[in-house]
């Protein structure tokens, strides 16, 4: 069962990686902010990643434990000002460092809310 599920989302996956990027996803990952994620661009695939997700102008997107910010950063320059991006960083996690992630991204983006 677990197999059938694992296969049918790679396939999904890759359908999606073939589909043309939207304006909007190619913008955001373009965008200068974002320009020291670059480099990881061809490993993480944000593209085919925001094509799967459907995630478009105004949506409400929840990153959970958002690492340094690589995909937040993403997700809110395509939802935009009329969507919302809320970072989740459980107390375990936080203990870490979420408070220095949270700074950047704060200052980087204006549709981002940090959860603790």
């Amino acid at each position: 069962m677990n197999r059938s599920i694992g296969v049918a989302a790679l396939l999904a996956a890759a359908a999606c990686s073939s589909a043309p990027t939207a304006p909007t996803v190619a913008s955001a990952i373009a965008d200068p902010i974002r320009q020291r994620d670059a480099s990881s661009d061809a490993r993480r695939h944000p593209s085919e990643l925001v094509a799967f997700a459907g995630v478009k102008p105004g949506d409400t997107v929840v990153d959970l434990i958002p690492g340094a910010g690589y995909f937040t950063r993403v997700f809110s320059l395509i939802v935009g000002p009329k969507g919302h991006v809320y970072a989740v960083w459980p107390t375990e996690y936080a203990k870490e460092d979420s408070d220095e992630v949270q700074s950047k991204l704060k200052q980087a983006l204006n549709s981002f809310r940090f959860i603790k």
